[in-house]
């Protein structure tokens, strides 16, 4: 019974020697490509929270900073919130930076940030969070 076992193993090991490599890579390349397919289609393509907030942060609204500076603003994570702002959903989010946590709102459309702490802070637990460009620092205000 054993040797039956290793008959059939060596019976596939000499089936996939038979493959050369052609139809081998087509199959990783379709399985790659398809892998690629399904994650634009889970994540919907669009950029994420934490790149939009980054981007309000570089902005002239946001307080200019360098695109260095916001590379290294985290956002873990972002709540829908049932308030309404100039008829924009308001998501309350976590922003780190320096190792500091902030609760900063932020109302995404389009692809970008249509209102940010500034406008949203100092209401329900939203902070007023601005980069400070003297100081090369979030700071709230």
């Amino acid at each position: 019974m054993l040797r039956v076992g290793l008959l059939e193993g060596s019976k596939r090991l000499r089936e996939l020697r038979g493959w050369t490599l052609a139809p081998l890579g087509a199959v990783i390349f379709v399985f790659l490509v398809g892998a690629g397919v399904v994650a634009m289609v889970a994540t919907g393509g669009e950029p994420s929270s934490e790149t939009l907030i980054r981007k309000y942060f570089s902005s002239r609204t946001g307080g200019g900073a360098t695109p260095e500076q916001a590379r290294r603003i985290e956002v873990p994570d972002c709540r829908h919130t049932n308030r309404i702002v100039r008829n924009e959903f308001v998501s309350e989010c976590t922003v780190i930076w320096g190792g500091r946590r902030y609760t900063g709102c932020f109302a995404f459309n389009d692809d970008r940030v249509v209102l940010g702490s500034r406008e949203l802070g100092g209401t329900s637990g939203c902070q007023r969070l601005l980069w400070d460009s003297t100081a090369e620092a979030l700071v709230i205000r």
